[in-house]
């Protein structure tokens, strides 16, 4: 894993593209067109990453403890936004009552291994990042099953339309041949 020196800016850099990321996958699911979303633009008056996350869990796509994960990386971004003292992970893991113990159970396997505090704390956020990296990944898996069950109900109504047709193509044709057989039986017969 890389060391950061500045912890603060890789911190915000990595939030806001992963927010945005979220916004995305999030628009995909819902059908949204980012590009004209009240929602989901860079207003004030769009869903804060908070909202976002607890739309996530309300249609199902993460559980509880997922959702502690989300909120963990939103409480690292804010302490380093809006924390002065804040100025790298150590100093912005002692802000934040738990956190340094909740990583550690999800992550902590491999970091006693690295020199110094800084360097495991930096470890652990990395690991958080990726996990919920892995997470958005699920979503896209959502997407694409969304995506792949819509098209094959596509399919099954464009065949049933078709069928249809043929069915109609059929008895619209039987009529006819019906009609130019009655009337070269009337012609036969005068």
């Amino acid at each position: 894993m890389k060391m950061y020196v500045d912890a603060r800016p890789f911190v915000i850099e990595e939030s806001v593209l992963f927010e945005y990321n979220l916004s995305l996958i999030i628009c995909k699911l819902l059908d949204i067109d980012i590009s004209k979303s009240k929602s989901f633009g860079n207003s004030s008056s769009s869903l804060s990453f908070a909202n976002k996350v607890n739309l996530l869990l309300d249609i199902n796509v993460i559980d509880k403890n997922d959702k502690l994960k989300f909120e963990k990386l939103s409480e690292i971004r804010n302490q380093f936004a809006h924390n002065k003292d804040a100025s790298d992970f150590t100093k912005c893991f002692s802000c934040i009552s738990g956190l340094k113990t909740f990583l550690e159970k999800l992550y902590g396997s491999n970091i006693d291994k690295l020199k110094n505090e800084e360097a495991q704390n930096s470890a652990l956020f990395q690991n958080l990042l990726n996990d919920l990296t892995k997470i958005l990944k699920k979503f896209i898996g959502a997407i694409i099953k969304k995506e792949s069950d819509f098209q094959n109900a596509m399919l099954n109504q464009k065949y049933i339309e078709t069928i249809d047709e043929f069915s109609n193509s059929d008895e619209y044709f039987a009529n006819k041949l019906k009609k130019v057989a009655e009337l070269f039986e009337k012609k036969l017969n005068s």
